[in-house]
């Protein structure tokens, strides 16, 4: 497997610097060189691009998107768990419903009623893929409270994340969910939302008494949109209830904010306010957080760390609630996720994990609270097969 390739070229007092992703790393770099004018002693600046995901949870079952068809496992509101639709698809997202991106700015839209997507007063369920009210759209985000589209100063979300400002919290339809910076992706936590520029700048606004915006527990709210400090641009961007993780240009992986609201025994929260390397991980090509934070590195082995909830770190065990003074029953670093050698993707349901494997085969573990899952889903279960390559 060939590692990252960097070329420096010195042209007079300039430089121009290129990135090649591994060719079997998996998905498609999100960094790369704009020409773009700039002084002779100044390097040009990295551009990050908004990201490309082929896998999805609708609830607990794993959809997958392969050019544009949609496919999925376990038990979903597509008929015959498979659809295909028009245009190029180039994402997929799913959690309190269906959307699918297009090369054009477009996208598709299901999987609720018309009233709580926003066509129209009805509460006729909406089964078939219609195309979203907006325009433009660069990036998505699904995740099982919520569901975003974004522009690159517009974040619209249909869902119950407290973030978005409306009373009463239930009214169904999308809402904006202000930010001023301008950005190509954004994703929203419960409380929280950051954005990734075109630069690789990452800025955080909403709720931080959990360090999710990377400041000071001190400051329980941060009104505008702040800039995290990192050590080199962004290149992917993630979120979980209450914390961030980015992707670095040099595949590196930082995270802060809380371990989904753990706390030691003596009631204090385990977090990191600050950004924090995980160093061990090495270099890595996508990561997930939800219960559990889950990174795929680029030798496709996959590695998750937090609490031993649902089995969600592969093994099969639930201890609930956690406690740091028990054996075991938290792990501070990563371990890795037994039977897949080939990841290129993973995502999080309610109590499950999935990971898109190479040959588009999607394997599963943990709890899954839904009984959407072709297993007993009274207990956790270890790694397995739920959608089979294809």
């Amino acid at each position: 497997m060939s590692g990252i390739t960097a070329v420096l070229v010195l042209l007079g007092c300039g430089r121009t610097v290129s990135f090649q992703a591994d060719a079997d790393a998996g998905p498609a770099d999100t960094a790369f060189v704009r020409d773009a004018p700039s002084p002779v002693d100044a390097p040009r600046p990295i551009v990050a691009t908004p990201p490309r995901s082929r896998l999805g949870m609708a609830g607990n079952s794993p959809c997958v998107l392969r050019g544009n068809t949609v496919r999925c496992g376990g038990r979903v509101s597509i008929p015959g768990n498979e659809i295909t639709l028009e245009g190029t698809i180039t994402s997929l997202d799913c959690g309190v419903a269906y959307v699918a991106l297009r090369d054009d700015g477009r996208f598709w839209i299901w999987g609720r009623t018309e009233q709580w997507l926003g066509f129209s007063s009805a509460t006729t369920e909406v089964t078939e893929p219609r195309l979203g009210n907006f325009e433009n759209i660069l990036s998505t985000e699904g995740n099982p409270i919520q569901l975003c589209v974004s522009s690159t100063r517009q974040t619209m979300c249909w869902g119950n994340a407290f973030i978005i400002p409306r009373n009463p919290r239930t009214v169904p339809g999308p809402v904006e969910v202000p930010f001023s910076v301008e950005t190509v992706h954004r994703v929203v936590g419960s409380e929280h939302l950051c954005g990734l520029t075109a630069e690789g700048r990452v800025y955080c606004r909403g709720d931080n008494r959990f360090g999710q915006c990377a400041q000071p527990l001190s400051v329980e709210t941060v009104t505008v949109p702040t800039e995290v400090a990192l050590p080199m641009p962004a290149v992917r961007l993630t979120v979980s209830v209450n914390r961030t993780c980015v992707t670095l240009l040099d595949r590196s992986l930082y995270c802060w904010g809380s371990y989904y609201n753990e706390r030691r025994s003596d009631g204090t929260l385990i977090e990191d306010t600050t950004p924090r390397l995980w160093e061990s991980l090495g270099r890595i090509i996508h990561v997930s957080s939800g219960v559990v934070t889950c990174a795929v590195k680029v030798d496709g082995t996959v590695w998750c760390w937090g609490p031993r909830r649902y089995g969600l770190l592969g093994d099969a065990v639930n201890i609930e609630p956690p406690d740091l003074d028990l054996p075991n029953a938290y792990a501070l670093e990563p371990v890795q996720i037994e039977g897949i050698t080939d990841a290129i993707e993973v995502t999080h349901g309610a109590g499950v994990t999935c990971a898109l494997r190479r040959d588009n085969a999607v394997w599963c573990w943990g709890l899954d609270f839904n009984y959407q899952l072709p297993w007993d889903g009274g207990r956790p279960q270890r790694p397995r097969e739920v959608l089979a390559p294809w």
